[in-house]
């Protein structure tokens, strides 16, 4: 697998354009996307906003970087997913499970966190596996959709990745990190002249990725999809 093929980054990043060169001038990788078909990809919609006006996907090819402009998007801030479209050539999709998954199920996901490395002028991918953690819903959300706490962190620019069941079947998408905070000291102190109170706390905290879960976003509609996730994925056959 060339996994250069299935997932991207979505950049922000300004035209080049003069007699020495021509390209992209990387600003940041905000995000990752994935390919489902047509010339569409899925991402999180919170890395949308910040590539509207100069966002691009990149691809590699012979070890060079080639970018392509987006051309549309459709955003669903309420439970945070996107499709953006864009024309790259040679990309490959994966096919996706509808189900819920319980909790130790293998997952594992790729994509572009901290991707940007200045310094040798590279966009470098990176892949990370574990399990399902729980399944709940995320308030952090307006539509409170069903997620997955995965045994990994989800770093920043890993946002919109695929989740990965069974191998490497579509099981949600990953939109970020959700920390759990627990009280393990506190103690209060009195001076002596009754006035002041100084009080010290300290907290331990748990730290997991976030995955939405695939049943929370198949029965949304797109209208650039024409209808649901779902019936699009089945027309076009992407069904596991």
């Amino acid at each position: 697998m060339n996994a250069y093929e299935f997932v991207f980054p979505v950049i922000e990043g300004n035209l080049v354009e003069d007699s020495n060169a021509k390209g992209v001038n990387v600003k940041h990788v905000i995000g990752t996307c994935f390919s489902i078909g047509n010339g569409f990809f899925l991402t999180a919609a919170h890395v949308v906003p910040s590539a509207l006006d100069c966002g691009w996907i990149g691809y590699p090819v012979d070890k060079v970087w080639q970018m392509f402009n987006l051309k549309g998007s459709e955003i669903n801030e309420d439970v945070d997913i996107a499709v953006i479209q864009a024309d790259i050539p040679n990309h490959q999709v994966f096919k996706w499970q509808f189900q819920s998954f319980g909790m130790w199920e293998s997952a594992r996901t790729i994509g572009f966190p901290y991707a940007l490395d200045l310094q040798h002028a590279n966009l470098n991918i990176r892949g990370f596996s574990g399990h399902i953690v729980s399944e709940l819903s995320f308030y952090g959300l307006k539509a409170e959709p069903r997620v997955y706490e995965l045994s990994f962190q989800a770093p920043r620019g890993l946002s919109g990745a695929p989740l990965l069941i069974h191998g490497g079947t579509v099981g949600g998408v990953v939109v970020g990190n959700k920390s759990t905070e627990m009280q393990i000291f506190s103690d209060r102190e009195i001076l002596a002249d009754g006035k002041q109170e100084k009080i010290v706390e300290r907290y331990e905290a748990l730290q997991l990725g976030i995955a939405l879960t695939s049943p929370a976003i198949i029965d949304l509609d797109f209208k650039i999809l024409g209808g649901t996730l779902r019936n699009y994925l089945m027309n076009i056959k992407l069904a596991g």
